[in-house]
């Protein structure tokens, strides 16, 4: 999964225990990550998750929702950073509304390889709606389109793909799946319905830049003359893997 999607999902699911629990909230910083902080309306700054959250619990936070669009203009760029548009979204006891969105830079001062400073910046949500936007289980749309661009992976011999879409079937309909190591723990604290549509999300998203979905697999389907299938099959499995996120970390 694209990383900047996965920390905005751990960040929301740690804060929503938080929330609900009471507590402190509980989140490990990724092995990427340098340095996460908050640029609030305010101009105030808070230089970590930890702080973060006590201040906007502080302000009357009520709930809090990971939101994401579920198409973009151009898949190919998926690959880099800054370009998910996605964020969080604070709900407050006197029906106000804001969201944070990041940006992500790359920077080699704190160790050799390298790691991200990220900094989320406060927007007021103006006439937010009078209801909290709800998701659905999508499992069967998901099923749907996974069985379906499985088959044209194979039918243009791109056979790591379709073993790939293969492996997110068989997470779908198990479910005992045990999640990989690397899986956060609050994001392995999710009901079991909600943690399976998160993994099987996580394994098929396939869209990034040198050897993804969106490198050789579109040219092999245009010399097939299967280039429209590919761009319709790949929307709609980019909509289906949103849907299935927005629902897995915001509905519980």
């Amino acid at each position: 999964m694209n990383g900047q999607m996965y920390q905005i999902c751990t960040i929301v699911t740690a804060a929503k225990i938080a929330l609900k629990n009471g507590g402190e909230i509980d989140y490990a910083p990724l092995n990427y990550e340098d340095e996460t902080k908050f640029l609030f309306q305010d101009g105030s700054v808070a230089r970590s998750v930890s702080e973060w959250f006590e201040r906007t619990r502080k302000l009357g936070l009520d709930d809090m929702k990971f939101l994401s669009p579920t198409s973009v203009s151009d898949r190919s760029l998926l690959g880099f950073s800054n370009t998910t548009a996605s964020g969080i979204a604070c709900f407050f006891a006197d029906g106000a509304a804001s969201y944070f969105t990041p940006h992500w830079e790359f920077t080699r001062q704190s160790s050799q390889d390298g790691k991200w400073l990220i900094t989320y910046t406060q927007n007021k949500w103006e006439n937010p709606p009078e209801q909290k936007p709800k998701f659905d289980d999508n499992r069967a749309e998901f099923a749907s389109v996974l069985t379906r661009i499985k088959a044209l992976a194979q039918e243009i011999e791109c056979e790591h793909f379709a073993g790939v879409f293969q492996r997110a079937l068989n997470a779908l309909n198990d479910d005992d799946t045990i999640a990989a190591e690397y899986i956060d723990k609050n994001i392995l604290a999710l009901p079991k319905p909600n943690l399976g549509l998160f993994l099987v999300a996580d394994i098929s998203d396939v869209f990034g830049a040198m050897g993804s979905w969106n490198d050789s697999p579109p040219y092999m389907a245009q010399q097939k003359g299967l280039g429209k299938e590919y761009d319709e099959l790949s929307d709609e499995l980019l909509c289906q893997n949103r849907l299935a996120l927005l629902y897995a970390i915001n509905e519980w």
